[in-house]
This record gives C-alpha cells, structure tokens and sequence, in this order.
C-alpha cells in the first residue's frame, strides 16, 4: 500500500509539473514582426544609387534611468501527502466530499477542494479527482487526489494554496485587460483583440500572491494573427502566459 502511494504521489507531481511547464513555455510574438518592441529599430545598410550605403541615422541612447517592467512569476502549489485517518468508508462522491471537507487543510474560510471525477483499478482502489476553489473560482495548478482502499479512505496527496484573500471583482473586462496589457507590450492599438470562446476568470497565485486573471483565447486583427491562449491580470493588466493555439 506504501508503495502505491509513493506512485500516486510522483504521477501527481508529474502531472502538476508538466501541466505548467506547458502554461509556462516561450509564448510567440504578438506582432507579425519578429521585432522586440522594446528595441530599437535596426540600421539599415541598402545601398544608393552611387553606391554607397544608406546608413540610418543615429538614434539616441535608452534612457537606463527608466525602470524595466518585470511580469511576476508563477508561484507553484507545494505538493503535500495527507494520511486519513481511522480509514472512513468511502463509496461515492459524496463521502469522498465529507472526509476533505473533514480534514485541516489551511486551506481558509473561503476555499475549498471540490470532488470532481474518480476511477479505479483491478486491486480495489478507487481515486477521487478534486481541484481548488475559492469563493467558486478554480485556483490554477491545486488539485488533490483522494486513496481509496477497499472502500477505505487512505491519502490525500495533492497541491493547493492556504489561504486565499482577493477581491474577485474584475476591474477590467478579458478584452479590455487583453488590450491594456497588450499596450505595455508596445503592441499598436490598431490591432484589435478579436476574442474566441467565452474568457473564463480564475485565480492565478505568483510570487507576489494570487492574482484574479481572466483566461481568454483570441486573435489580433490588422493584421489578423494566430489564435493564443492567453492568461491576464484583471485588475493590474499584465499577461502572465501565454500559448499558441492548435487548430486542426
């Protein structure tokens, strides 16, 4: 049974590992040019009609007085086991619900993991899926995994925040906060955002604390560009990841 547990936890690990390392992979530009938009502009060398080489004139130097704008790094759960115990009997979602919602998990008046999906092998485990909560919104990367032996509660393994504090009022609406973000990028106003799909808001936690973020697909138009995945302040509008979409 100990090595069971040893095993779910790694998959668990693993799982929540890749999951962000996928969220957290270098995003693609927003610009249809390759060009940062914070560097200048490159020199030119075409030659003219007599032959020499039409240079661009000198730019003056950044200024290195102004403060470089840094996007606060994801801040990942830490993974926990979590024995049960006295064993209770579990045999369906709702028990599974009951013997969580049981255990001190610090988790805060305002949070909460919810059951969600279960399976289960050949040896008589079952395995209840729960992701995190808080005031109803899904928490991004905490998720627990409940052991079930022969009917038996067994481990909590999983990763989750402790306590929660944030207003989930959004300041800025996904395409308005999409936008604002967009221009701190020096992405030019005239490409629009084109949402796709409803955005959905969720918590965010970086190292600075957890954030209300809005996860909205989209495009830009002027040109039109490639749908991405997007994840952006709601309140402070900055994108903190970023992913191409796959069509097929």
């Amino acid at each position: 049974m100990r090595n069971t547990r040893k095993v779910q936890l790694i998959v668990l690990a693993g799982i929540l590992t890749l999951g962000l390392w996928w969220w957290l992979s270098p995003a693609p530009d927003d610009d249809s040019s390759n060009q940062d938009p914070q560097s200048p502009p490159q020199e030119s060398t075409e030659p003219t009609a007599d032959g020499s080489e039409n240079k661009a004139p000198d730019l003056p130097a950044p200024d290195e007085d102004k403060p470089v704008t840094t996007v606060p790094q994801a801040q990942p759960p830490t993974v926990r086991e979590v024995p049960i115990d006295d064993a209770p009997a579990v045999s369906n979602p709702e028990q599974a619900q009951d013997v969580v919602d049981e255990l001190d998990l610090g988790l805060g008046p305002d949070s909460e993991l919810v059951v969600g999906d279960a399976t289960s092998d050949d040896y008589g485990n079952s395995y209840y899926q729960l992701e995190q909560r808080y005031k109803g919104l899904p928490v991004f990367g905490a998720q627990a995994l409940l052991e079930v032996a022969h009917g038996q509660a067994q481990v909590l393994n999983g990763a989750w925040i402790e306590q929660i504090e944030l207003d989930i009022e959004p300041t800025h609406s996904a395409n308005e906060a999409l936008r604002l973000a967009l221009d701190r990028r020096g992405v030019p106003a005239e490409r629009t955002v084109a949402e796709l799909g409803t955005p959905t808001l969720l918590v965010f936690v970086t190292d600075l604390g957890p954030t209300l973020s809005w996860r909205v697909t989209a495009s830009l138009n002027n040109p039109d560009s490639a749908p991405q995945r997007y994840l952006v302040d709601a309140h402070d509008p900055v994108i903190y990841l970023q992913e191409a979409v796959f069509q097929r």
